[in-house]
């Protein structure tokens, strides 16, 4: 690193929220800018657990090495991207994550019926697929941990469950 005076637009955009400057990354990550992400590897007190929906917005990276040994030295897994997100329930406000905490979300479509027999959607809808297994509707929960948290999830969900 030189002793260069960085200027914070050289990297950052800012936006503003309730008075308060937000800075979001300029550089085009490993995911691309509007594309559609599920948070992984939550810890219990984040505000989104593992499942929640967002659109990445920004990023800064990759790191460099010097970064790289840095993190590792303070118990960080290793982390190339800090993207900033969008999540589908909080929109107004972009969050900055680390790479090792969000996968790419992927969806099959379907315009008609249904080809899965637990489902009876006969109109165009479509179904989520696991960003760890590429199981459909997280349909692994046996052998997938993200598919087993998804189905737990969506059994605590479950009035009628009792578990």
């Amino acid at each position: 690193m030189t002793n260069r005076d960085y200027r914070r637009e050289e990297f950052f955009r800012s936006e503003w929220f309730g008075g308060k400057e937000v800075l979001i990354g300029l550089a085009e990550g490993a995911i691309p800018n509007g594309a559609r992400v599920v948070k992984v590897n939550s810890k219990p007190d984040d505000a989104h657990q593992d499942g929640a929906l967002g659109t990445v917005v920004g990023a800064l990276g990759p790191a460099n090495e010097e970064v790289k040994a840095q993190l590792r030295g303070w118990g960080f897994p290793p982390i190339e991207w800090i993207y900033w997100v969008r999540w589908d329930d909080l929109p107004e406000i972009p969050v900055a994550i680390s790479d090792h905490r969000i996968k790419r979300h992927r969806e099959i479509f379907f315009e008609g019926a249904c080809p899965f027999l637990t489902c009876l959607e006969q109109g165009a809808h479509s179904h989520p697929i696991c960003p760890d297994c590429g199981a459909v509707k997280y349909g692994n929960p046996f052998f997938c941990p993200t598919c087993r948290k998804h189905l737990e999830k969506e059994l605590l969900n479950d009035p009628g469950y009792r578990g």
